[in-house]
């Protein structure tokens, strides 16, 4: 999707990954970023299995990946916004020709509700009326 969208094959992408679309801008594609309002966000987690043959190893692993210098280290190669308020963006810290134009914008509220809700998953949910609302669908859902 993203390489299509790229190629203006595609007028509009969903569910792309910032660090996908933020290495094909890099390249010179005609990229553009827009977050709805709210953002709809995934959450992500980092676990060890109980039968892990280093459990210890991979804990001092999610540690460092979890720190400041761990965050850094993880922005180099996936251009994926820090969580941590601790940790700069370097794009923003260089002055980099990246905010602050008209192209680029972090999203300002993020969507989390559907968390709350059980099986959220499942189209028989109300999550997809908000989802649809959010994103101004007018269509019918099947």
């Amino acid at each position: 999707m993203i390489d299509r969208l790229a190629a203006g094959e595609y007028a509009i992408v969903d569910q792309a990954t910032q660090d996908g679309m933020t290495e094909q801008f890099l390249k010179g594609a005609p990229v553009r970023w827009m977050f709805p309002d709210p953002t709809p966000a995934t959450l992500l987690s980092q676990l060890v299995s109980a039968n892990a043959p280093h459990p210890n190893a991979a804990r001092l692993f999610q540690e460092w990946a979890l720190s400041a210098e761990g965050m850094a280290e993880w922005f180099k190669y996936t251009s994926v916004l820090p969580t941590r308020p601790d940790v700069i963006d370097p794009r923003k810290a260089e002055k980099k020709d990246w905010y602050g134009q008209d192209w680029y914008a972090d999203p300002v509220n993020l969507y989390l509700d559907y968390l709350q809700q059980p099986a959220y998953g499942d189209p028989a949910k109300p999550l997809i009326g908000q989802w649809n609302e959010i994103i101004g669908y007018q269509g019918a859902v099947k």
